[in-house]
């Protein structure tokens, strides 16, 4: 006789694996995206080493919203990302000292401020977030940019 009970259970087991989904990525958005204006993008690599920013795609967002590149742009433009333990925390280790323990789960975030230029008053920040699928990254996050872009342009759209 064949024992039909594994034979099921390991098909069951495959096709939920099949049906698992990638992790689902939160974004935000507060302001308005001033259409219109001009922008100079705040080289935000300058300063923190963020040569894997995807510049090139977000300002080609930013035209599709209707903004300009301009060297004194009205408004400035800052792009950061990260990408960080899920969860990070303090423990009381042996012998009462503290010990550090990290998720080994990772989660990426892109973040993207518009202020204006004469004011300093924050007109927009959008940011797009997720975690990573087990392994972490194998380079720069490719999928943020989209969903950033898409957070931006969904508003502007208006009502369909």
């Amino acid at each position: 006789m064949i024992r039909t009970a594994p034979i099921i259970a390991v098909a069951l087991l495959a096709a939920l694996g099949g049906c698992a989904s990638t992790p689902a990525i939160e974004t935000s958005l507060t302001g308005t995206l001033p259409a219109g204006r001009t922008y100079a993008l705040v080289d935000a690599g300058k300063y923190y080493g963020a040569a894997d920013l995807p510049v090139a795609a977000l300002t080609a967002c930013l035209a599709q919203a209707g903004m300009k590149p301009a060297a004194g742009g009205e408004t400035l433009v800052q792009l950061a990302g990260t990408v960080r333990p899920v969860r990070s925390r303090l423990i009381v280790g042996a012998e009462g000292k503290p010990v550090r323990n990290r998720s080994a789960r990772l989660r990426s975030e892109l973040v993207l401020g518009v202020t204006d230029a004469a004011t300093g008053a924050l007109l927009m920040r959008a940011s797009a977030a997720r975690v990573l699928p087990a392994g972490g990254p194998a380079g720069p996050d490719t999928v943020l940019p989209g969903a950033l872009c898409g957070a931006l342009i969904a508003p502007a759209a208006g009502p369909r």
